[in-house]
């Protein structure tokens, strides 16, 4: 019988093979830490750009709209004037039914939580608006006011500073932790072709 032979193993190519596995798991799991951290950053912004634009309705007063409002706490406040005085709580009624007719119930705001406020306008009430959907709002001023605006404002855009903060920190830990693998990966392969 005939023996075949083998041609003899190099295990020094084995050791490269190893090695440049090695490197392209460490290139491919940085780049995959630092992709992450940017898409968590790109949902935070998403997140904030979205309610930012669909958190405040305006309306004038005195008018009568139909607007769609989402489901969850929104506060009414008119925003302080650049000249002129600004308009009491007691100057405005605002009225907000459903599109079948049922009102809303609006709570006062608080003196306390109006006075911290006061820079930015005059709050007027509070109300938790029960789902998704199309509401009627009708706004009337005292006989001497001046004609004004009201911002109804949803209690997601409160939350915007802090999704981003969030998407800015755990994007910054991901890049990093991404970038010193990168590094590390890099200059273990340096250090191998150096060896050789």
């Amino acid at each position: 019988m005939k023996r075949i032979s083998l041609p003899p193993m190099s295990l020094g190519s084995k050791t490269e093979d190893r090695r440049s596995q090695m490197l392209l798991w460490g290139y491919g799991f940085g780049a995959a830490l630092i992709g992450m951290g940017l898409l968590v950053l790109s949902i935070a912004l998403g997140s904030a750009l979205h309610s930012a634009t669909r958190g405040i309705q305006k309306l004038s007063i005195p008018g009568r709209r139909m607007v769609t409002l989402k489901e969850g706490l929104y506060v009414g406040l008119l925003p302080a004037p650049n000249n002129g005085p600004a308009l009491s709580a007691r100057d405005v009624d605002v009225v907000i039914n459903s599109e079948d007719g049922a009102p809303v119930t609006l709570v006062p705001f608080p003196p306390e939580a109006a006075q911290a406020n006061a820079k930015i306008g005059t709050s007027l009430f509070q109300t938790d608006i029960p789902f998704d959907g199309r509401y009627e709002v009708q706004s009337r001023a005292a006989e001497n006011a001046p004609p004004a605006e009201l911002l109804l404002i949803h209690e997601s855009l409160s939350r915007n500073r802090s999704d981003i903060a969030v998407g800015v920190i755990l994007m910054a830990v991901l890049g990093g932790f991404g970038t010193i693998v990168l590094i590390l990966t890099h200059r273990r392969g340096a250090a191998a072709k150096a060896v050789k």
